[in-house]
């Protein structure tokens, strides 16, 4: 029992800050990162995210969401273990365009482990 209860508080402590990335001193979980404008334009915490059971147009800006699908911003987001990751769209480009964008990101935000 006590190794229940144990790996219980750790899925809890895990769990209870999702918001693992910090842009201009906020907190958030996902953001959307402009190509043509090489910067971040929104971010989002989790728990608006959940709030809207994680469907991204109810809490994006539809022009976002229109720069989204026509591939001039990146969909991202910061994993409960501290990894970047980001949507891929067939026509942003390849891997290392995709390794370059997610280097980019990372130097404007800090990661919390």
């Amino acid at each position: 029992m006590r190794l229940k209860k144990y790996l219980t508080e750790i899925d809890a402590s895990v769990f209870k800050d999702m918001n693992k990335g910090v842009y201009k001193g906020k907190k958030f979980w996902s953001g959307v990162y402009s190509l043509r404008k090489n910067n971040i334009v929104s971010t989002t915490t989790y728990e608006e995210a959940e709030k809207n059971d994680f469907h991204h147009s109810f809490y994006i800006k539809d022009n976002l969401i229109k720069e989204i699908a026509n591939g001039s911003a990146l969909f991202f987001w910061v994993e409960f273990t501290g990894v970047l990751n980001a949507d891929w769209h067939i026509n942003i480009g390849d891997n290392k365009s995709r390794a370059v964008i997610l280097k980019q990101i990372k130097k404007k935000i800090k990661i919390i482990k």
